[in-house]
C-alpha cells in the first residue's frame, strides 16, 4: 500500500500509541500506517496496543484491505504485535466481504485466534463452499479448548449447503445435544436447507418436528425451506400441513415460501391448488405465474395456461419461451405462434430456444410451411440457426412428405457452414422415402459416407423403407446386408420394413426368411411384420406357409394377434381356396376377437362367391350388416353366389345368422 507520508522517528511506545490514535482520530489511516513503518524501520518495533488499535479502527471504518495489507506487513516479522480480538475482528471483516481466501491466510498464519474469529471463519467457508475447512475449523476449536457455541455450529452445518451434506448436518445437530448445547432455530433452519438440497423431505420433516418439540419457533426461513423439501420429493400434502401449522404460530409467508408451495403444486400435478395458491398470495410475480403455468401444461390445460400469459401481457421472455417449450410437447402450433407474436410486438426478441420450440410445434403438426417460414425469421434477428434448428424443420418437411424442402434445406446449411449430423440426414433420407424418392435417399446416405457422417440404425431403417414403398425389394435386402457389414445391428423397425418390401415384392421366400432371421436375433416380431410375411404368403398364393405363420403369431401374443394379422390370414385362405379354413377363423373373430372388419368379411363373401356356398354368403352379409360393416362388394359376392345357385328369391327373407341361431338356442 502507498501510503505517501512519513512522520519523524517513532518515539517512546507510549508517545507512537499516542501519535497512533491523534491520527487515527483525524482519519489520517495513511499516517498512522506511516509511524507503524517507521518504527519497524528504526528497529523499535510498535506496542501490541498502537498495532491493534490501527487495525481495529481501518475495519470500523470498512477499510479491510487495508488493515489486511498491514497485517500480511506484521507477519513477516518473528513477533506480531497483534491481540487476538484485533485479529479475530480482521477474520470477521474478510469473512463478511466474502473473501474466503483471505481467511484461511489468517489461520494458516498459526496466531491463536478466538471463537469470534472462529465463528467468522466458519462462515467465510460457508461463503466460499468449503465445507471440508469448516469443518476442519470446528475441530481445531475443540482441539484448542475454546468454547463450541450454537453459532459455531450453525456456521458449520451452513457452510455444507451447496454440497446437501444432510446426513452431516443431522450428525452435527445430533452432536451439539451430546456436548449440552440446546440447538436454536439458525442452526435447525440451516439442517433444514441441506435436506431441502438434497431432496431429503423425511428429514427436513424430521428437523421441523424438533423444532417444535425443542419449543422453537419456526421462521419464514423455516417455512419456506421444509414446504420446499416436500415439493421436491412431490409431497404437496406434507407441504400443505406445514404450511397450515406455521400460519397457526403466527408465521407470515414470504415471497419465498409463497413461490415454494406454489413449485410444490406444480411438481404433484395440482394445478387447481397452483392458481389458487396463486390468487391467495396476492402475487403474480415472474417465478411464482411460471410455476402455476407449468402446472397447468403439465396438466395439458393449454388454454388456461394462454388465458394467464395473455393477463400477464406475454411480458416475461423467459416465461413465454418455456411456455412455447411447453405447446410444443402438446403440439400446440397456433399458441405458440401467438406467443411468438406478442413477443415481437413488445419487442422482447424471442431467443433460439423459443423460436426452435415453435418450430417443433408446427412440426409435430404438420405445419410445414409455417415450420419453413419461422426458420427463414431467423434471417432477419441477430440469432443464428443452428443444426437444432435446422432439425426441427427437415422433420417438420419429412413428416409433410416435401422430399424437395428437404434437400433445400441441406443445400442451405451447407452454404451456411452449418455441420450436418445423423439426426438432420436421417430426417431429410426418411422424406425422400416418403415421396417415393429412393435414388435421392442413396445419394445421400453415400453423402454421410463421404462426410463421416456415420449413418445409424435410424439411418439404414430409412433408406429400407424408402424401397418398400417404391417395392425395391432387391435394394432393400442389399442395404440390410449393407448395414450388417459396417458393424450396425438392424432392429424391429428395419426389419420390418425390409420384410414389407419382400412382400410388395412378391418375394415370400425372402420375407419367411427375414422373419427367421429376426427370432434368432431375438428381435421383436411385431404384429405389423407378422402382417407383411402372411400377406407376401397371400400374394404368391402359399396358403400353407401363412397358416404356420400364423400359428406364429398366435404363439407370439399371449391375447390374439390383431386384426391387421387376421385380416392378412383372411386373404391368404381365400386366395388359397380353403373356405372351411377361413369360415373356422371368423367364427373364432366373433366368439373370442378381434372383431372381424370389412376386409374380412369380404375375403369371406369371395371365398364364398367362388365356392358358391349361398347359404354361408347370406349368413356372413347378415353378421356384417349387423356391425355397420356390409358394403356394395359384399353384397355383390352374395347376389353372385346366391344366383349361381338360382337362390336370389331368399335374399328378402334372411334376417339372421346361423351361427346367432346357434347361440340364442
Amino acid at each position: 500500500m502507498d501510503v505517501g507520508l512519513h512522520s519523524r522517528g517513532p518515539g517512546s511506545g507510549r508517545e507512537l500509541l499516542g501519535s497512533v490514535r491523534a491520527a487515527l482520530r483525524s482519519r489520517s489511516w495513511s499516517l498512522a500506517v506511516s509511524l507503524l513503518r517507521d518504527a519497524w524501520e528504526a528497529r523499535e518495533p510498535p506496542n501490541a496496543a498502537a498495532c491493534s488499535c490501527t487495525v481495529s479502527t481501518l475495519i470500523k471504518e470498512r477499510r479491510w484491505q487495508d488493515s489486511l495489507f498491514l497485517w500480511r506487513d506484521l507477519t513477516d516479522t518473528d513477533h506480531l504485535p497483534l491481540d487476538v480480538a484485533a485479529c479475530s475482528m480482521l477474520v470477521s471483516a474478510c469473512s463478511k466481504a466474502e473473501q474466503w481466501e483471505q481467511s484461511l491466510e489468517i489461520f494458516a498464519s498459526g496466531k491463536r485466534l478466538d471463537e469470534m474469529a472462529y465463528c467468522a471463519g466458519i462462515s467465510a467457508m460457508e461463503k466460499g463452499s468449503l465445507w471440508q475447512a469448516a469443518i476442519g475449523m470446528l475441530e481445531k476449536m475443540e482441539t484448542e479448548s475454546l468454547q463450541l457455541s450454537v453459532f459455531s455450529y450453525s456456521a458449520t452445518i451452513s457452510a455444507g449447503r451447496a454440497f446437501s451434506c444432510w446426513q452431516q448436518a443431522l450428525q452435527l445437530i445430533q452432536g451439539m445435544g451430546s456436548k449440552q448445547i440446546l440447538p436454536n432455530t439458525v442452526a435447525i433452519n440451516a439442517g433444514i436447507a441441506n435436506c431441502e438440497r438434497a431432496g431429503k423431505w423425511i428429514a427436513a420433516l424430521a428437523l421441523f418436528e424438533l423444532m417444535l418439540t425443542s419449543d422453537l419457533s419456526p421462521s419464514v426461513v423455516t417455512l419456506g425451506s421444509v414446504v420446499a423439501a416436500c415439493g421436491r420429493g412431490q409431497q404437496l400434502t406434507a407441504a400443505l400441513a406445514v404450511w397450515d401449522a406455521c400460519a397457526l404460530m403466527g408465521v407470515r409467508p414470504s415471497h419465498e415460501a409463497w413461490s415454494a408451495l406454489v413449485t410444490a403444486c406444480e411438481r404433484s400435478g395440482a394445478w387447481q391448488k397452483a392458481l389458487l395458491l396463486m390468487e391467495e398470495s396476492g402475487s403474480k410475480s415472474g417465478f411464482i405465474l411460471s410455476s402455476v403455468v407449468s402446472s397447468c401444461t403439465g396438466a395439458q390445460e393449454w388454454e388456461r395456461a394462454l388465458y394467464l400469459l395473455r393477463q400477464d401481457g406475454f411480458r416475461d421472455p423467459v416465461l413465454c419461451s418455456s411456455l412455447v417449450s411447453a405447446w410444443e410437447a402438446g403440439s400446440h402450433w397456433e399458441s405458440a405462434l401467438l406467443a411468438l407474436c406478442r413477443m415481437e410486438e413488445r419487442r422482447q426478441m424471442p431467443n433460439a430456444i423459443a423460436r426452435t420450440s415453435a418450430i417443433g410445434a408446427c412440426e409435430k403438426a404438420q405445419q410445414w410451411e409455417r415450420a419453413i417460414a419461422l426458420l427463414q425469421a431467423f434471417d432477419g434477428d441477430s440469432i443464428e440457426a443452428d443444426v437444432v434448428v435446422f432439425g426441427a424443420a427437415m422433420s417438420a418437411c419429412e413428416k409433410a412428405w416435401r422430399w424437395d424442402m428437404a434437400i433445400d434445406l441441406l443445400a442451405h446449411m451447407s452454404i451456411a457452414k452449418i455441420e450436418i449430423n445423423t439426426i438432420v440426414y436421417n430426417s431429410a433420407i426418411s422424406a425422400c422415402g416418403a415421396g417415393r424418392k429412393v435414388g435421392l435417399a442413396f445419394l445421400l446416405l453415400e453423402e454421410m459416407l463421404q462426410t463421416y457422417v456415420f449413418p445409424d440404425t435410424v439411418t439404414y431403417s430409412a433408406v429400407i423403407t424408402a424401397c418398400e414403398k417404391t417395392h425395391e425389394w432387391q435394394l432393400a435386402l442389399s442395404v440390410l446386408q449393407r448395414m450388417r457389414s459396417a458393424g450396425t445391428e438392424p432392429n424391429t423397425v428395419t426389419c420390418s420394413a425390409a420384410v414389407s418390401a419382400c412382400e410388395k415384392g412378391l418375394s415370400w421366400r425372402h420375407a419367411v426368411a427375414l422373419l427367421a432371421q429376426m427370432h434368432v436375433a431375438s428381435l421383436e416380431v411385431n404384429e405389423f411384420t407378422f402382417s407383411a410375411a402372411i400377406s407376401a404368403c397371400e400374394k404368391c398364393n402359399c396358403w400353407e406357409i401363412a397358416v404356420q405363420l400364423f400359428s406364429e403369431a398366435e404363439a407370439a401374443f399371449q391375447a390374439e394377434p390383431s386384426i391387421w394379422v387376421h385380416n392378412a390370414f383372411a386373404s391368404a385362405l381365400e386366395k388359397g381356396h380353403q373356405l372351411e379354413k377361413l369360415l373356422s377363423l371368423l367364427e373364432g373373430m366373433w366368439k373370442a376377437g378381434p372383431r372381424p372388419d370389412l376386409v374380412t368379411h369380404n375375403a369371406a363373401l369371395a371365398a364364398c362367391r367362388r365356392a358358391w356356398s349361398w347359404e354361408n354368403s347370406v349368413a356372413i352379409l347378415n353378421l356384417a350388416a349387423a356391425q355397420g360393416e356390409a358394403d356394395a362388394i359384399a353384397l355383390e359376392a352374395v347376389m353372385v353366389a346366391c344366383g349361381r345357385t338360382g337362390q336370389l328369391h331368399v335374399l328378402p327373407e334372411l334376417q339372421a345368422s346361423p351361427w346367432q341361431h346357434e347361440q340364442d338356442e
